[in-house]
């Protein structure tokens, strides 16, 4: 997912709760160019709407046809629905926040060793 449609989805995406029903695979092979099949797997949600969610990029992770998931999706329609919750913005989360720990880290001990310096001289 790119960092566009992972903000939009962050931003406003519809987290909801819903049943796979069915598998599709469209597309790929037969061309001169090799471009993998897209996988599609149709959810109804509780609501008793449907919408397509593209696993394409899932591998064999697919969810089971009459399991239960949760979908996060683009109420415009302008973004395609994943599964799972709403993502973080990009930039944010359980990596970032360890990265910017790392960088306030370094600048204390840059800190510490340059007012050490001062007093030694």
């Amino acid at each position: 997912m790119n960092e566009v449609d992972r903000r939009v989805l962050h931003e406003r995406g519809v987290v909801a709760t819903g049943v796979v029903y069915a598998h599709r695979q469209f597309g790929g092979g037969g061309g001169t160019v090799d471009v993998p099949p897209a996988r599609l797997s149709d959810v109804r949600l509780a609501d008793g709407s449907t919408l397509s969610v593209d696993d394409t990029d899932s591998g064999s992770d697919r969810p089971a046809v009459n399991s239960e998931v949760t979908v996060t999706y683009d109420p415009k329609g302008q973004v395609p629905a994943r599964f799972g919750p709403r993502p973080d913005l990009p930039g944010t989360g359980p990596a970032a926040v360890g990265q910017a720990m790392v960088v306030a880290g370094s600048l204390c001990l840059s800190a510490v060793v340059l007012s050490r310096r001062s007093f030694d001289l």
